[in-house]
């Protein structure tokens, strides 16, 4: 289970165990105001987080890396969607729009 909380931070939580969730690990300092949203997907491996300033973290799920900032908004992000197994992101926002972006490359298939 992913949460983001308005400490700005992100946590990942092992629920193989519905009564006992393990704390897996903690990223924090995200971004520098409040997260507002956070999408997850396994395909690619990447986690998104939003901001109520318009900013968007894309982070490598495995390594808690930050992969990447995505600006383009300019208010609260208010909705994000991968658009999985493509390496697309959907994000809208308060400012009234909508972005389509490119995360990353597929991976490689042998």
């Amino acid at each position: 289970m992913l949460i983001a909380s308005t400490a700005n931070e992100f946590m990942v939580f092992d629920e193989e165990d519905p009564e006992n969730s393990v704390l897996t690990r903690r990223v924090r300092r995200v971004h520098e105001k409040e997260i507002t949203i956070s999408a997850f997907d396994f395909y690619l491996g990447l986690v998104a987080t939003g901001c109520i300033n318009g900013e968007i973290a894309i982070f490598d799920f495995e390594m808690s890396k930050l992969e990447g900032l995505l600006i383009g908004h300019t208010q609260d992000i208010t909705a994000m969607e991968f658009l999985s197994p493509f390496p697309i992101l959907i994000s809208a926002s308060m400012d009234c729009t909508v972005c389509i972006w490119g995360v990353r490359p597929l991976p490689l298939k042998l």
